[in-house]
């Protein structure tokens, strides 16, 4: 069996070109541990988390997926639309 894993995300920051900074950071669900080495991945951008499990990744859209890869543990994907009204609904 996989483990899973938990993005939890910090910040949106709208760009003025309409694209989006997505950041935030990734820890493994059973032991709250940061995750370095994450693959996050859109259709236009890659990225790393760091050693502390934080990654800052650039989407052009809101209808852009996030996907998470780690070695043993099951991808996950959440479109930024999904993001973006969480952090909606918060402020």
């Amino acid at each position: 069996m996989l483990n899973k894993l938990l993005p939890i995300f910090f910040a949106i920051i709208i760009n003025n070109d309409n694209s989006f900074d997505i950041i935030g950071k990734v820890y493994d669900l059973n032991n709250s541990e940061d995750l370095a080495g994450v693959q996050v991945r859109s259709f236009y951008d890659t990225t790393y988390t760091n050693l502390n499990g934080s990654f800052k990744i650039n989407c052009l859209s809101d209808t852009t997926k996030l996907i998470f890869n780690y070695c043993s543990y099951e991808s996950d994907t959440l479109y930024v639309s999904e993001i973006y009204k969480k952090f909606s609904e918060k402020n």
